[in-house]
């Protein structure tokens, strides 16, 4: 059985875990979201490669951040491009670039409480497993939004073929650049909306 290490594969095995409802598997809950938030971010660096000769390195989130937002300059902000029929003005498809936010870099972070021996005391309290499981469904709903967007570099200046923009779509994209047409393109920049804590 393979064992993928993308991003949503994290998130899935994460979401298994959590529904166990015992809660010892809330550790490996803890382990798969946060090594989700780190292949996620390690994806948006490595979609972009053909821009910079910068080379990813390390683990750590926040180090990951730096280097993601060193070249995407986004300042956490998701992008959205609006592909269009450009004869007829019509819509054909609306990708968006989805960041791994500022809540859910901290959130992964303090994951990594979880991640050593625990002092004796701490899980013998109710409190512990409810605040525990609130803590990881959060992570789980905020890294569930950083990875449902299909664009993981967004538009780029390419650094040897002067005037030409490169970005990066994952997955098919026949249906969004639909052979035969005359394709126009739109990019928005927009907020991302933090999760609020008393929705958990």
């Amino acid at each position: 059985m393979s064992y993928s290490t993308k991003s949503t594969a994290y998130l899935a095995r994460a979401r298994e875990m959590l529904d166990v409802k015992d809660n010892k598997t809330l550790f490996y809950a803890a382990f798969e979201l946060r090594c989700g938030i780190e292949a996620r971010l390690k994806e948006y660096f490595d979609a972009q490669a053909e821009t910079t000769k910068r080379r990813r390195s390390g683990w750590q989130i926040d180090k990951l951040v730096k280097q993601v937002e060193s070249v995407f300059k986004l300042n956490n902000k998701g992008l959205k491009i609006v592909v269009f029929d450009a004869d007829t003005e019509a819509s054909i498809a609306t990708v968006l670039y989805t960041p791994v936010t500022p809540q859910l870099q901290k959130m992964g972070e303090r994951l990594g409480d979880y991640l050593h021996s625990q002092n004796h005391e701490r899980p013998d309290t109710g409190c512990f497993w409810i605040e525990m499981r609130k803590r990881l469904e959060m992570t789980y709903q905020e890294l569930g939004f950083a990875t449902s967007g299909i664009l993981l570099a967004p538009p780029l200046a390419h650094p040897t073929n002067k005037g030409e923009t490169f970005f990066c779509i994952d997955g098919d994209q026949r249906n969004i650049f639909p052979p035969g047409k005359h394709i126009g393109m739109r990019y928005e920049i927009y907020e991302v909306e933090p999760l609020n804590e008393a929705d958990f």
